[in-house]
């Protein structure tokens, strides 16, 4: 599931416009939440937050990764600052289909000869019914508004 969940990331930033290689910004700050609902008694839910932190002093001065801040909002971000929240809502039907779907492997595990073999299978992705399309939500003005500065 942690590839489907990078792989929908990775989707969402592509398409939000502000990650191309022309976008410069002095300084950012940003907070990536993963929330799990799961059928599982044990776990039913699970929440993952991932927040920036300012770059080792061993980094060169130089790199890039300066212009990154702890976490969000910034202290005092200026009249230029601007936000955005995109959120991607997926239902998962089958973990299978899904990583079938994804063009992953299916990890399967049979005794050979007294030993356990694991063995990675790929499967025709036009084999499995299709999974449901996720939900992709721009939130950007409603963050605007809590945060007091304007959408990117």
């Amino acid at each position: 599931m942690a590839t489907k969940i990078k792989m929908d990331v990775e989707e969402v930033l592509g398409k939000s416009g502000m990650f191309t290689n022309y976008i410069a910004y002095g300084r950012a700050s940003y907070k990536i939440t993963v929330d799990l609902h799961l059928a599982n008694p044990s776990m039913p839910k699970h929440q993952v937050v991932v927040r920036s932190k300012k770059p080792s002093r061993s980094v060169p001065s130089d790199d890039p990764i300066h212009a990154i801040e702890d976490e969000p909002p910034m202290v005092d971000p200026g009249p230029e600052s601007a936000v955005v929240r995109l959120e991607r809502d997926r239902e998962i039907t089958s973990p299978n289909a899904t990583r079938i779907e994804s063009g992953m492997p299916i990890e399967v595990q049979t005794h050979v000869d007294g030993k356990l073999v694991t063995r990675q299978i790929r499967y025709d992705a036009s084999e499995v019914p299709p999974q449901p399309p996720p939900v992709d939500r721009d939130n950007s003005d409603k963050l605007a508004q809590e945060w007091k500065v304007r959408k990117a």
